[in-house]
């Protein structure tokens, strides 16, 4: 069936890829509010109390009279699915050379952006149509500004963050509605006698695609790491987080230069360390000399410092070989992915939180009134799950594919691949490992993103950001790999057809 699916994605271009001259436009805008807006990234209520930094679009748009793509970088927890269909409707009229399907969303998981689903209707509704217009101004801008351009393309190695999920040696209680029973905690402590490990890894991977001017000028990046903008999540403001610190080192250094930034796989990744808390703590009163003026101050700007660093690394040696002529191919397909079905136990404790979410609401147990409204402001989230868990159990036998809008593409001999979810970096790994060009840039949270994607051993630790928290299962997650391998070497097998 996938093989048949991918041969169908394909089927539309009998032509093999060729190269062709590049014409590249960026543009980039505004997408904050001054409202007080419910702040998405946490099961309780935040009401935003002003801007702490801009909320931006950024667009990057691709062509080479063959093919095209359209980059759309947004700073928001994810993309609603209504937003990305009213912006290729209106993409449709405005820009009829411009396939809708191009365009490639993505978000930064910024925990500090707009809530989709809470908070005064009225003030959502204001937000979606301003955002929807600003989105639309950025993808005209880039793509009426296309020009001849160059690329070039590198990596380089930097910390951005952690595996978050800690495994002990001993059973740990799953949360109401939001963390399945097992092993692993997120966030645990490590300090104790029955700490085992941190589960796995994290992307130590940067990837860059650099764009120049026909003079060598840079104009603009795509800066992929494995790394979700969610430091200042205490924090009740507005902001972009961390690429809000990046803009500005970009600007000091290279005036004028557009980032895009793209989430890598990293489902399971944190800018937190799970250890060395002490030793963070005391270098960050070195290098600071002074108390964090916001939530998460110090570890945005050391972030953002590690990953300049690595661009200006990077770039050092990617600029010395650059392409103005390449082949680009832009594959876009929907995948049908296995869900998740909860098992037995998952349900039985999704219908005892059910009945605890509904004592909790009429004899709140907790005295403190800040703890207790905010541990009332978060059952509303955890009773969904709850009946998401129950509804998905009595109906596993009627369970559809969950339908999943997929880009892979190829520029030269780099390749891209997106999916919608927060993809564990297990995934993006096996990706990268099998891919048959010099450097892939694998891109989560795209189009309609939303729910992780755990590996089978996340699943049985357990712990929050597994099994019935995640729409797709790990099987599912495997589609996604096997789909990514079948086009990329169909796009690189063209190279030969050219030849020819």
């Amino acid at each position: 069936m996938m093989k048949q699916l991918v041969i169908a994605a394909l089927a539309f271009s009998a032509l093999a890829a060729t190269a062709a001259p590049l014409k590249i436009g960026w543009a980039m805008n505004d997408i904050s509010t001054d409202k007080p807006v419910e702040l998405a990234g946490t099961y309780h209520m935040r009401v935003s109390q002003g801007l702490r930094d801009p909320l931006m679009t950024t667009a990057l748009a691709i062509d080479n009279g063959e093919d095209c793509v359209v980059f759309l970088s947004l700073d928001l927890i994810h993309t609603p699915d209504h937003i990305a269909k009213r912006v290729r409707e209106i993409i449709k009229t405005q820009l009829p050379d411009l396939p809708p399907e191009k365009i490639l969303f993505n978000a930064t998981h910024t925990h500090t952006g707009v809530h989709f689903y809470r908070g005064d209707k009225k003030l959502r509704n204001e937000y979606c149509d301003y955002l929807v217009s600003q989105i639309v101004r950025s993808i005209t801008e880039a793509w009426r500004s296309r020009k001849p351009g160059k690329i070039a393309y590198g990596y380089d190695l930097v910390v951005t963050a952690f595996n978050r999920r800690i495994v002990y040696f001993n059973d740990r209680k799953g949360g109401i509605g939001m963390a399945p029973r097992g092993k692993a905690t997120l966030h645990g402590r490590t300090d104790v006698p029955d700490f085992s490990h941190v589960e796995g890894g994290a992307d130590p991977f940067a990837n860059y695609l650099f764009t120049y001017d026909m003079d060598d000028r840079l104009t603009g990046a795509i800066i992929n790491v494995g790394y979700t903008a969610q430091v200042s999540i205490a924090d009740r403001m507005l902001s972009s987080d961390t690429w809000s610190d990046m803009r500005r080192l970009m600007a000091e250094k290279h005036p004028g230069v557009y980032i895009l930034p793209q989430v890598a796989a990293a489902g399971e990744a944190t800018y937190r360390q799970p250890y060395y808390h002490a030793a963070e703590k005391r270098s960050h009163r070195l290098m600071f000399g002074r108390e964090a003026a916001y939530p998460g101050e110090f570890e945005r700007k050391v972030i953002a410092g590690r990953i300049m660093t690595s661009f200006e690394r990077a770039h050092e040696w990617a600029r010395k070989e650059k392409f103005s002529d390449l082949p680009l191919k832009h594959v876009v397909t929907t995948l049908q992915l296995s869900r998740t079905v909860p098992d037995k136990i998952d349900y039985d404790s999704a219908r005892e939180g059910l009945e605890k979410i509904g004592e909790f609401r009429k004899n709140p147990p907790w005295k403190d009134p800040k703890v207790r409204e905010r541990q009332l402001s978060s059952l509303n989230s955890r009773e969904n799950v709850c009946k998401r868990i129950v509804w998905q159990y009595e109906n596993r036998d009627k369970l559809a594919k969950l339908p999943m809008e997929f880009h892979v593409l190829r520029i030269g001999d780099v390749g891209f691949v997106s999916e919608q979810f927060e993809y564990y970096f297990e995934f993006g790994q096996r990706i990268q490992a099998r891919s048959p060009f010099i450097q892939t840039f694998v891109i989560e949270l795209s189009a309609s993103g939303g729910g992780y994607l755990a590996t089978e051993r996340a699943n049985r630790n357990g712990g929050y950001g597994t099994r019935f928290l995640c729409p797709v299962s790990p099987k599912g997650g495997q589609e996604i790999v096997e789909a990514a391998i079948s086009i990329l070497n169909q796009l690189k097998a063209e190279d030969q057809k050219s030849v020819k």
